[in-house]
């Protein structure tokens, strides 16, 4: 059933970016048009963090989305400190989509040189990574990447100019003061003091960090528990081709949580290597170019990106093809190649009109007689 649904996901979407958007291509260009519609998952993305704080602080409001939303299985102890927001139960993937709403933000703000709303709406969405998942500072760190590979960028085009300079300067700055206030938020005692539940929050959050602040030692339980779960299927059968029930890991066949593990046993090493082709192919097409042509290298860069982080996220759980991510992923990465082809098809068309109309007047000024005598 998943594949049927990313299809129908994948066309909808399609159907949505290249149809519904080629009146606002016309008007304003590919550009500006790839940009209202990360503006748009930035928004509901941020939006979405406003709603898990909601939740989170506001016990009656929480109550009343759990009744309608939240997942039974999800643990009694869970549901007091990982918010679901919309998605039904909070965790990794809550948070992973929460991280890619940041870094859509970053390259807004690199791109248009707005960073004062980036940083506000950008802190807003750390505090929701203690709220949901420590999978959401894996995007932070991804965003630094992003920013330094968009400044050697600009400065191998020759346009580290002053004003530029300047720009990424607030850039680099507005990702410092975000982290830098965000932890001063999260550690002053008077934030939390008397709130049991967001201590025990943070406190998970920053356990690595405080364990090596106590004692020295870097380590975290949750990288030492994923390294564990490297476990590969014996069966020749399960391992080519793998077995549907298998991909639920909480069977007992194998103990792991690791993305790459659980589509190898639910689908075997082709539908792997199918789930990774698909993405792969993603970038093949932002990389024609068309796309080249009207998006510019740096989206295309930022959707190079958007897809390493995606690749990366799927180590700790499957993020291929979920329900959360692959709606973004689709709209941000093949968004530009989309927006591309029906800036072509839309110029086309708009010669070929030309061209007719052309033609025609041309019948009518020299006089051409009507077809088989008719009208004479």
């Amino acid at each position: 059933m998943r594949p049927l649904k990313a299809l129908i996901i994948f066309f909808g979407l399609f159907y949505a970016v290249t149809y519904l958007l080629i009146p606002l291509t016309r008007k304003v260009g590919p550009r500006k048009t790839y940009e209202t519609l990360l503006l748009i998952v930035y928004a509901v993305v941020v939006a979405h963090g406003v709603l898990i704080i909601a939740q989170f602080f506001y016990p009656p409001f929480r109550d009343l989305t759990y009744a309608v939303l939240l997942d039974s299985n999800v643990s009694q102890h869970n549901k007091w400190f990982r918010m679901p927001g919309l998605a039904g139960a909070g965790g990794a993937q809550v948070a992973a989509v929460q991280g890619l709403g940041f870094l859509v933000g970053v390259h807004l703000a690199l791109i248009k040189g707005r960073y004062l709303p980036v940083i506000f709406c950008n802190i807003l969405l750390m505090v929701t990574f203690s709220l949901t998942g420590r999978t959401g500072f894996v995007l932070v760190g991804v965003a630094a990447l992003y920013c330094s590979t968009f400044v050697l960028l600009r400065m191998s085009q020759k346009l580290y100019v002053p004003r530029f300079k300047f720009k990424i300067t607030g850039a680099l700055l507005g990702v410092v003061v975000t982290v830098f206030i965000t932890v001063v938020v999260v550690f002053m005692p008077s934030v939390y003091e008397g709130n049991r539940t967001f201590q025990y929050a943070v406190d998970r959050t920053f356990r690595t960090y405080n364990s090596y602040i106590e004692t020295g030692n870097l380590s975290d339980d949750t990288i030492v528990a994923l390294s564990k779960m490297v476990v590969f299927p014996q069966d020749l059968a399960v391992f080519s081709f793998g077995n549907a029930r298998l991909y639920n890991n909480t069977l007992g066949a194998y103990q792991s949580d690791l993305g790459y593990i659980r589509l190898l046993w639910g689908y075997g090493i082709l539908g792997l290597i199918g789930h990774v082709a698909f993405y792969l192919l993603m970038a093949y097409f932002i990389l024609r170019p068309c796309v080249r042509k009207t998006m510019g290298i740096q989206n295309i860069v930022f959707g190079l990106w958007f897809l390493v982080a995606i690749f990366l996220l799927n180590s700790k759980e499957v993020f291929f093809f979920t329900r959360m991510s692959f709606p973004i992923t689709i709209v941000v990465v093949m968004g530009q190649y989309w927006i591309s082809r029906a800036t072509d098809f839309s110029i086309n068309t708009d010669v070929l009109v030309h061209k007719i109309k052309s033609r025609f007047s041309t019948r009518q000024s020299v006089g051409h007689k009507p077809l088989l005598g008719l009208g004479e």
